[in-house]
């Protein structure tokens, strides 16, 4: 005959176990080019990676927060080139909560992607990682030399907006946030050509 004390045990044990299994997804920004020119997009991929070497992990739905100097970068939007087909992959209406996507000119935004209804239709966040979209931001103006712009992820921002992966049947499998996308930009070539002319003209005048 089991105890209370036993059942207790074997719960704990249980729920070890589960969430042993069911670990976290961290979240990865990958630029496809770390260079830039000034007027060309930049672009970087949102991962989504198991912390568990061993197992996917199923993505039901996901909120993140990017944020950028909008000195250097605009975001123009995402381009969804990955794997999976989302029902939802947008910067929703958050006019009724703290507004991150009334305007992307103050440098935050508000990422949402949800996955198709159904058992079975669920994203799988990989070892490797689950390329979820890439995110396109327009080169505004050249980096100071040696000192890239960055994309970051916010945590969170205000009242109600947070990052957050959520699997299937609610809850939080959050794991760590990626340090942030280190872009650099440089002029435009012609730009280049005449900046490299003009100290040609200095340094025959000397």
């Amino acid at each position: 005959m089991k105890t209370r004390g036993t059942v207790a045990v074997t719960i704990g044990i249980v729920l070890m176990v589960a969430g042993t299994a069911l670990a976290n997804i961290n979240l990865e920004w990958r630029p496809l080019e770390e260079t830039v020119i000034v007027g060309e997009l930049a672009e970087i991929g949102l991962y989504a990676v198991s912390d568990n070497p061993s197992i996917n992990q199923p993505i039901a739905s996901m909120d993140v927060l990017p944020g950028w100097d909008q000195q250097y970068l605009a975001l123009q939007g995402v381009n969804d080139n990955g794997p999976y087909d989302w029902l939802w992959s947008t910067f929703p209406d958050d006019a009724g909560g703290d507004g991150m996507n009334n305007t992307w000119d103050d440098g935050n935004a508000k990422y949402t992607a949800l996955a198709q209804p159904g058992e079975g239709n669920e994203a799988w966040a990989t070892p490797e990682g689950l390329l979820v979209t890439t995110f396109q931001l327009l080169a505004l103006l050249e980096t100071p030399v040696g000192v890239p712009t960055e994309l970051i992820t916010i945590p969170e921002y205000g009242q109600y907006s947070r990052t957050v992966v959520r699997p299937p049947g609610g809850g939080d499998v959050t794991g760590t946030l990626s340090d942030a996308a280190l872009i650099t930009i440089i002029p435009e070539p012609s730009s280049l050509v005449l900046l490299l002319a003009g100290g040609l003209v200095c340094l025959r005048r000397r």
